[in-house]
């Protein structure tokens, strides 16, 4: 007997707005469906594929194993869906007016402007105001319709999706090498000059055999933006850890080599901000399902093989 699909559709699609959105609290802001039929449709799913998908806990949820593979195969299928849903609707109703975007410094160059570019000429009677900086930004009270953040959230007030996995490198220039060696495992980096982005940020997280564990970072120079951090290590300034993508450049070139430490360091995530529904602006709205698309096709957050260029030799 066929399933149904319409029903396995909507539960997925229940799947991936609760990760997206953190919990199902959030969830159910967000998206305006009740808690009870969000945790129905993902009890539903579980039953049906035999295998537990989130670690609930009363806060928050964490994907198991069987849940990360399978929103990492479902999510880019449900955001082509919405998309697509998206252009129907843009077809009937254009998007207009003026959309302020907040982004990382580094992110917003390297990722965010070509989607723009791409955006602003489907639609050309959105405006966009871009503030691209690395410091912290209160979204709501800078009259921001949209924020791409990366890692921890601090704003709990507002409307949270999930946008892209962010893998990260430690990195060092040959340069650097040459005059001090290549440290070999996480507890030699206590004898190395290390550059951080944040004074207040002292621990680098990495993943090992025993799960994620937090290291105590001893640093001498702290750079002040992420952009900043690529550019001092490319200069031989000393080690760190910065997003892939940004290192990826100087890794092809050879200016930046990863360091292999025996521990892989924790990802990061991007993740849209906004205040209440993106609904109630089409723009907003349609600019957003852009970048998730555009995102989920994106050739450096997609899952690769290999080894990558530029990498150190044990």
């Amino acid at each position: 007997m066929k399933r149904s699909p319409p029903t396995h559709l909507v539960a997925l699609q229940a799947f991936v707005q609760i990760v997206d959105n953190g919990s199902l609290s959030a969830a159910e802001r967000a998206l305006g469906i009740p808690k009870a039929t969000l945790s129905r449709r993902l009890s539903d799913l579980e039953r049906e594929l035999r295998t537990p998908l989130l670690r609930r806990t009363t806060r928050a949820h964490s994907l198991t194993p069987a849940g990360q593979s399978l929103y990492e195969r479902v999510a880019p299928l449900i955001a082509e869906a919405e998309r697509a849903a998206t252009d129907i609707h843009v077809a009937s109703k254009e998007p207009s007016g003026l959309v302020r975007v907040s982004a990382a410094l580094g992110f917003g160059q390297m990722v965010l402007m070509p989607i723009l570019a791409r955006f602003l000429a489907d639609l050309p009677k959105v405006r966009i105001d871009l503030a691209l900086t690395d410091d912290s930004v209160r979204i709501v009270d800078a009259g921001f319709d949209l924020a791409i953040r990366m890692g921890p959230l601090d704003e709990s007030d507002l409307v949270s999706r999930r946008l892209a996995r962010i893998d990260r490198s430690v990195v060092a220039s040959p340069t650097y090498i040459t005059a001090h060696g290549a440290p070999k495992s996480v507890a030699e980096l206590a004898a190395h000059v290390i550059l951080i982005r944040d004074p207040h940020h002292e621990t680098w997280r990495f993943d090992g055999d025993n799960g994620p564990h937090d290291v105590r970072i001893n640093w001498r120079v702290s750079t002040g933006g992420m952009t900043n951090l690529v550019e001092g290590a490319r200069l031989g300034m000393g080690i760190a850890m910065v997003p892939t993508y940004m290192a990826e450049p100087f890794l092809a070139t050879r200016e930046l080599v990863a360091l292999e430490l025996g521990a892989t360091p924790t990802a990061a995530y991007a993740t849209a901000l906004f205040p209440g529904s993106p609904t109630r602006s089409v723009a907003v709205r349609a600019l957003l399902d852009r970048i998730v698309a555009d995102l989920s096709r994106h050739p450096t957050f997609s899952p690769r093989k290999g080894r990558p260029p530029g990498k150190a030799p044990r």
